[in-house]
């Protein structure tokens, strides 16, 4: 995850998929630009 701009609590976030960090496989990736932790609705 990277910070958006000056703030602390906005995200821009890129999920691939896989485990392997830079090395994952072939599939779709979802970009989530300037969100916060309230936007993805996560939950646990």
């Amino acid at each position: 995850m990277q910070k958006h701009e000056k703030y602390d609590t906005r995200y821009d976030i890129i999920l691939g998929p896989g485990d392997a960090g830079p090395n994952t496989g072939a599939g779709p990736a979802f970009k989530y630009d300037n969100v916060n932790m309230f936007d993805l609705h996560l939950t646990g």
